[in-house]
């Protein structure tokens, strides 16, 4: 998030502060003015409502004396509700006008405005006495895949090393010093003084150790360790997991739908949502919900419990009714403290249930986590579980959108098809697992080497299915070429020995008219003439 974006969001929230604290002093004026002319008990369901919304407000815009006052009172009026003796009306009008003195400036605490510090990958660090004959394979790898490799073998030189180059990652060797376990919890009580002495760096912990058991992964996991490897491992397993930490870091917080008849709560909700990044919409009205998310598209909906005409839980039923949205992550936001009452609204098809006044921070992180979640199951539902591209399904549906997108806008658009070559013998001389290593690194290289809006997908065994929107043939034929050279390039290590792989490729450029189905049947004929002409080759379709 940029400084204009959050400085425009902190404005934000000052200014809807400000305009709490205006109209809750006018609905407290007005209310304790009318019961103590009026003293009817007529006005009693009107002053709860207004209480229970205040106790859920007031903590959210930082005052939360009023939520516990609040709530106090609504409590006390419930039960005055249900009781037939005379209301003591001078006295209740007393404790409403008592409640707008909580509203005085110096009673509220700041709104927590934080946002995270943009994070530019440094090095990986490899903290290890001696340098291990198996660690040349690591470090090419990991260069291969554009990740610098710095090396340390203290406690000392890690620390001026994460205080120096502000590392992406640091991978420590728990066998260094030993394999018994003093040798070992020796190692994790440096590490701890290290992670202690810089915690204000922001990297990720990896261990690797060829010993795999609870007590060392409990020991790893009160470090904070982000990923246990156990020895030998795949490099390719690291290149994975380093880039599953920069994607969590480079990922856009995600898009939230605020569903609140309270408009001006529900402001401050998107205000505080938008400083950490967020992007939101507020919807005040629950009938036009559905309306709002095909526009939105949003990866998760704040839904109040009580609305007039329309409940949260109720919302929640209708939202559900609709395949689209099964699957959709729905949060109740509500006052309500009754347990009971909270088990039965999530029963009703929502996720969660967040108790106001809700502190910024907690909103923030329970947000965080729920689409964080939500992506998770997503992309298990969408990508391949072995290279973690796209599977056929899902890349054939970017190939129909991709599609119609260039139609619209008069863009270009190619397809590649690209097939390892001679996989099978590969898989016969040096096992299926190396084959594995084979195809994650293909697909490492292929989504490292792609602009925002390129698509990849595997299309089928050793098959792989590359869209390139905006691009010319010409212009994605140097890239198919480049990446075939680099590939070519990586080599890879067996029992039986070393070796190199290569793949052939088709590219297609799309026609006016085509469908995504003639733009693959080109694409495919292309690549079978460059498996034709002696594989290790691109060519461009006719």
């Amino acid at each position: 998030m940029n400084s204009d974006r959050a400085a425009e969001a902190r404005r934000k929230l000052d200014l809807l502060r400000r305009d709490y604290v205006q109209r809750t002093r006018t609905v407290l004026t007005t209310l304790a003015e009318r019961i103590a002319h009026n003293r009817s008990p007529d006005l009693l369901p009107e002053l709860i409502a207004q209480l229970h919304r205040l106790a859920g407000s007031g903590g959210s815009f930082g005052f939360d004396d009023l939520s516990h006052a609040a709530r106090r009172l609504e409590a006390r009026v419930e039960a005055w509700s249900r009781r037939t003796e005379a209301i003591d009306y001078e006295a209740l009008a007393q404790a409403i006008a008592e409640l707008s003195a909580l509203l005085a400036p110096d009673r509220g605490t700041a709104v927590s405005t934080s946002t995270r510090a943009a994070h530019k990958p440094g090095p990986v660090i490899l903290w290890q006495h001696a340098e291990a004959a198996e660690d040349a394979w690591l470090v090419s790898t990991l260069r291969s895949f554009g990740h610098w490799v710095a090396r340390v073998h203290t406690a000392k030189e890690l620390a001026q090393a994460i205080a120096q180059e502000k590392p992406e990652a640091v991978l420590v060797d728990l066998d260094q010093r030993g394999t018994d376990a003093a040798a070992r919890t020796s190692l994790l009580e440096e590490l701890e003084a290290v992670r202690t002495r810089t915690r204000e760096a922001d990297w990720s912990l990896l261990v690797a150790s060829v010993e795999d058991h609870f007590a060392l992964r409990l020991q790893a996991a009160r470090l904070g360790v982000a990923s246990f490897l156990r020895r030998p491992f795949d490099p390719m397993l690291l290149v994975e997991r380093l880039e599953g930490f920069r994607r969590a870091e480079q990922a856009e917080p995600g898009r939230v739908l605020l569903i609140d008849d309270d408009e001006l709560l529900a402001q401050h909700h998107a205000a505080v949502l938008e400083t950490a990044g967020f992007e939101t919409r507020v919807c005040t009205e629950p009938a036009r919900a559905l309306e709002v998310l095909p526009r939105f598209q949003p990866e998760l909906v704040l839904i109040d419990m009580y609305m007039p005409e329309c409940s949260g839980p109720e919302l929640a039923r209708v939202i559900r009714q609709h395949d689209t949205w099964m699957a959709l992550p729905l949060v109740f936001l509500s006052a309500e403290t009754d347990q009971a009452m909270q088990i039965a609204a999530t029963s009703e098809g929502a996720d969660d249930f967040l108790t106001k006044p809700i502190a910024d921070g907690h909103l923030v992180a329970s947000v965080r986590a729920r689409i964080q979640r939500a992506r998770q199951l997503a992309r298990l539902m969408d990508h391949d579980g072995l290279t973690g591209l796209f599977n056929h399904r899902r890349i054939k549906e970017e190939l129909g959108a991709q599609v119609a997108r260039t139609s619209d806008l008069d863009l270009g658009l190619c397809a590649a098809m690209i097939d390892l070559d001679r996989f099978k013998q590969i898989n016969d001389r040096h096992g299926h697992p190396v084959g594995d290593i084979v195809l994650k690194a293909l697909a490492h290289l292929l989504r490292k080497r792609l602009r925002e809006g390129d698509a990849v997908g595997r299309y089928g065994g050793e098959e792989f299915l590359l869209l390139l929107p905006g691009c010319a043939a010409a212009d994605a034929l140097r890239l198919l070429d480049r990446l075939r050279s680099l590939f070519g390039a990586l080599r890879f290590g067996s029992p039986v020995g070393e070796f190199s792989a290569t793949f052939s490729a088709g590219v297609a450029e799309l026609g006016r008219g085509e469908t995504g189905e003639m733009l693959l049947e080109r694409a495919d004929r292309a690549l079978y003439q460059a498996k034709r002409e002696g594989r290790n080759r691109v060519r461009l379709a006719d």
